[in-house]
């Protein structure tokens, strides 16, 4: 018979429990440590709920006056695997000290021991025990013998102090009413000192399957220690999973039993069911112990025996005012001879076993699933507040990207605008230094081809030929023709050459106005070059020539070479002068006509810098927008990983609580 098993069933749903509650709580502390959200606060409040998780325990509290056998009954239920009894367990042997028994992997095998002068101090019994420095600690080794009794023997121990101080620390009920009993006895009438518990509490640490998986065993020694100790009896019991006190049913419920039941222990009489829902973290037993030690007649049979044990459970049950299936009879003498004497007889006729089913079937996990909807809760409003600061950054960055989005496109049309001006006044630009380029040799050949109609030295052959006929002539008739004929030719070149000026205006002009409206800098217009005044000037040098021949006496008297000489003096100083003049103008008109045309390419060409320097600043600023607006938009990504990430948190939690199949933890 393995009467462990259905502990262990009940140990092993705790273990799973705290390790699905770690699960989470560490894959919480993991994620928001990743997304940065474990503030100080955060990780200090995941770290208390580790704590109360690796805290939680199943707590079976026996509460038990002198020599009931509750000793005995720890180690017949719960280490009958060390094939012998840990606890002394002996007859007249008691524990005078609240004792727990369980297992802290970072200390060895031992009894810690708090002094009993620690009721000196008005800390609480919780805040000692958290205070090393406090107790004394025994070590010994669990598989002898020999070191385990001798560092358990502690249990018992008493020491003599004054009645004063006894009363002082509130341990002089018990000790008095021994005090009695041995001055009854023994006719002993010192009442000035009595023996009080050397200890006030001590915790076993013993490396056990059950007490490694959870399992925590108090023993509370009667009605003393819950009238003495009130964190004992208003919290620690209340707590526990299940409280069973040990009686003797052979010797029958005693005063102090009653009392102890009524004022700590009981709970007005119900029905199963009211029993079963009145308190769902803790559960009233009563082992009814010392079956085996019933006086019954000696014919009594096996029948008899059960149906006396039955009466007396059953008076027993509504003496407490407690159902009945609640009292389970049992003899924990006969469980320590079956238990590590190998008697199988006496271990069934213990009826341990109907204890044991009794006590795993009322331990509920109610207390573990409260426990879990607190710290789920907890943990859900970390989740919350955590989901809540990225809602305020998803709402600002959308703001951010919404702004920024605008504006970037309005950019983006404005810059493409500019972009596709500065590209056709390049383009106008590139075509105007082309014909520019083009017009170069023509503006060349029609510099020399009016050049060549100022010319000086076809002005000096002119003057040479006429000089040539007017010394010929003979008669006054052929010296008019020939000054006729000269100046008639001269007209021709002034003509010529205002004709070749037209032309040329006309080109440039049309040249330049294009260059206008392509790059648009306005009117364009040649400036005129007038030519009348060089009709004007022959015309006055025609008539100072002909005043010098108008005579016919001069005709008479100056034949051939006079004439030619004075018409030649006249002549080569003012006309020459005259076509030198109209060489020099017409030279630098030609010139003034390339640098009209050139210089408002030189301002277009400063004007399409100025639009491209400003095409590259919007352009630039652009630019700047789309990395503010892909920074916005990783921004947004991060939190709507986080996001995810969050929410496959507060699903996971869900289907723990659930008791679905974990998934696997999303990337990011």
């Amino acid at each position: 018979m393995n009467r462990k098993h259905a502990f262990t069933e009940r140990l092993s749903t705790l273990q799973s429990w705290r390790y699905g509650l770690r699960t989470q709580i560490s894959r919480l502390q993991s994620v928001m440590n990743e997304h940065q959200f474990l503030d100080v606060t955060a990780h200090n409040q995941l770290l208390t709920l580790l704590k109360r998780v690796n805290d939680e325990r199943i707590t079976i509290a026996f509460v038990a006056e002198p020599d009931r056998g509750d000793f005995e009954l720890i180690n017949c239920l719960f280490l009958s695997d060390l094939k012998r009894a840990l606890l002394p367990a002996h007859i007249g042997t008691r524990a005078r000290c609240v004792t727990q028994i369980r297992f802290d992997p970072t200390r060895p095998t031992s009894i810690r021991l708090l002094p009993i002068e620690s009721r000196e101090s008005p800390r609480r019994l919780t805040e000692l025990i958290g205070d090393e420095n406090e107790w004394r600690t025994v070590n010994f080794d669990a598989h002898d013998a020999t070191s385990t009794a001798k560092a358990l023997a502690a249990l018992g121990e008493t020491r003599r102090i004054s009645l004063a101080d006894a009363v002082s620390w509130g341990v002089h009920v018990d000790a008095l009413r021994e005090r009695s009993d041995a001055r009854a006895r023994d006719g002993d009438a010192d009442m000035q000192s009595i023996d009080v518990p050397r200890w006030r509490h001590a915790i076993i640490n013993l490396a056990h399957p059950l007490f490694d998986a959870g399992l925590v065993i108090l023993d509370v020694p009667g009605h003393a220690t819950l009238a003495t100790e009130p964190e004992i009896r208003r919290e620690w019991l209340p707590a526990a999973d299940a409280v069973i006190s040990v009686i003797s049913l052979a010797d029958g419920l005693s005063k102090i039993e009653q009392t102890t039941w009524r004022e700590y222990l009981g709970a007005p009489r119900a029905t199963r069911d009211r029993m079963a829902t009145e308190s769902k973290t803790s559960v009233r037993l009563v082992a009814a112990n010392r079956i085996d030690q019933l006086k019954l007649d000696e014919d009594a049979s096996m029948t008899d025996r059960l149906r006396e044990i039955s009466r007396r459970t059953d008076e027993l049950a509504d003496l407490l005012r407690l159902d009945a299936r609640f009292v389970v009879a049992v003899s924990s003498s006969q469980g320590l001879v079956g238990s590590f004497g190998g008697d199988q007889d006496a271990l069934i006729r213990s009826r341990l076993y109907q204890l044991e089913r009794a006590i795993a079937a009322n331990l509920t996990d109610e207390k573990q699933r409260a426990l879990s909807d607190e710290i789920i809760t907890a943990m859900s409003t970390l989740i919350s507040d955590a989901q809540a600061v990225l809602d305020s950054e998803r709402y600002d960055t959308l703001e951010g990207l919404n702004v920024l989005t605008g504006l970037h496109e309005k950019s983006e049309r404005l810059t493409q605008t500019v972009e596709a001006e500065r590209n056709s006044q390049r383009s106008s630009l590139d075509d105007a230094h082309a014909t520019v380029r083009a017009l170069k040799p023509v503006h060349t050949k029609l510099t020399h081809e009016l050049a060549a109609l100022v010319s000086a030295g076809t002005t000096l052959a002119d003057i040479a030929a006429a000089k040539s006929k007017i010394a010929a002539s003979l008669i006054p008739s052929a010296t008019s023709e020939a000054v006729d004929t000269y100046f008639a030719t001269t007209h021709q070149r002034v003509e010529a050459l205002a004709r070749k000026i037209d032309e040329i205006r006309l080109l440039f002009g049309n040249a330049g106005e294009q260059f206008s409206r392509s790059l648009e800098i306005g009117h364009f217009e040649v400036h005129p070059f007038a030519t009348q005044r060089f009709d004007a000037e022959l015309t006055k040098i025609r008539e100072a020539i002909d005043g010098e021949f108008a005579t016919v006496s001069s005709l008479k008297l100056k034949r051939g070479a006079a004439l030619a000489q004075q018409f030649e003096a006249i002549a080569r100083d003012r006309v020459v002068r005259l076509f030198a003049i109209a060489e020099r103008e017409s030279g630098s008109w030609m010139r003034g006509i390339l640098t009209s045309i050139e210089r408002p390419l030189a301002a277009a060409q400063q004007k399409l810098a100025e639009r491209s320097a400003r095409c590259d600043k919007m352009l630039a600023a652009q630019m700047e927008v789309s990395n503010k607006l892909a920074d916005l938009q990783a921004r947004l990504d991060v939190i709507n990983r986080k996001h995810k990430a969050l929410t496959w948190l507060r699903e996971s939690l869900a289907r723990w609580l659930n008791g679905v199949e974990e998934e696997e933890t999303p990337l990011g």
